[in-house]
């Protein structure tokens, strides 16, 4: 199994307060206040740490009346509360957070399930979490990943899962 790849982002145009307090003894509100005020010599640059999509492994759109989906492992990258208002029959709800990938061992547990076909939907947004699951599954080795291009609503609306709660 692949470990995931991390980019190492640093913010423009923004500065962090160095931290004067400890966990025992945090600073304060005017301290934070006084090291962000007037750019002053207490600021250095804020870092986040977050995937990059660029070394993704690429993943197809497939259409929800593909016939290939009747055998198809499908994955709901949604919230549990919108998973639990619908989804096709025997999905899995793995949410995806972009900045909170899903642990390896379910991961692991996807893989093993050995379905011939796994089909990854989310919200339909830009940028759509399902295809940023199937990204990140198949460059984590899960094999034979697809996503639904207008996520759960293309997918809803179609004949094969009509029926589906």
């Amino acid at each position: 199994m692949l470990a995931p790849s991390v980019c190492l982002v640093v913010l423009l145009a923004t500065a962090c307060p160095r931290p004067t307090g400890s966990e025992d003894d945090p600073a304060t509100e005017a301290e934070i206040i006084e090291a962000v005020g007037g750019g002053q010599g207490g600021m250095e640059p804020c870092t986040v740490v977050a995937p990059c999509p660029e070394q993704a492994a690429k993943v197809e759109a497939i259409a929800p009346d593909d016939s290939r989906i009747e055998s198809a492992l499908f994955i709901d990258a949604r919230p549990s509360e919108a998973f639990e208002s619908w989804h096709p029959t025997g999905a899995t709800n793995v949410v995806y957070d972009i900045l909170d990938p899903p642990p390896a061992d379910t991961i692991e547990e996807l893989a093993a399930k050995g379905a011939p076909l796994v089909v990854v939907y989310g919200d339909g947004e830009e940028p759509d979490s399902g295809e940023e699951l199937a990204r990140d599954l198949a460059s984590q080795g899960v094999e034979n990943v697809y996503f639904i291009e207008g996520g759960a609503k293309t997918l809803r609306g179609s004949k094969k899962t009509k029926n589906d709660e």
